[in-house]
């Protein structure tokens, strides 16, 4: 992820504040909602909900601002990765933008790279009905560059 949707974007105000909260001591505090309904349908919302293995909390401050920093780390920089990458986007995701990840595959300093776009798939990638799909694709992938 290197950029997000507006909507999941917080404005200057509130990351202002959380760089307050965060240099006198509160970064700790869980104050965003996370992304939720963001599933393409509601048995895939209800498997990221019932999964143990997912954080259901609010987003914590300092948690937050790190993404933040890392996205911009990423921008700033992807010119000069040079590690071969395979990108997987669905086109009908609310919480980053597939437009950003053809941006990112452009800029990468790789030319070992691949941009594999899926018509139908949100968000959460790995709980989407096409799941085998995208993981033959990244499996086949991966496994030609070990051959």
């Amino acid at each position: 992820m290197i950029y997000t949707v507006g909507e999941s974007t917080p404005n200057i105000f509130v990351e202002y504040l959380a760089r307050f909260l965060i240099r006198i001591g509160f970064g700790w505090l869980p104050l965003a909602p996370a992304n939720r309904g963001k599933a393409s349908t509601p048995e895939n919302e209800a498997l990221f909900m019932n999964d143990p293995l997912t954080y259901h909390g609010n987003l914590r401050v300092a948690t937050g601002l790190q993404l933040l920093s890392g996205m911009l780390h990423l921008r700033e920089n992807m010119n000069t990765f040079c590690v071969p990458v395979f990108l997987a986007h669905g086109k009908k995701d609310r919480v980053t933008e597939w437009q950003w990840s053809e941006e990112f595959y452009v800029l990468y300093g790789s030319m070992d790279r691949k941009l594999k776009l899926y018509e139908n798939i949100q968000y959460d990638i790995l709980r989407e009905p096409d799941v085998e799909v995208v993981l033959a694709e990244t499996r086949d992938w991966v496994l030609k560059r070990l051959e």
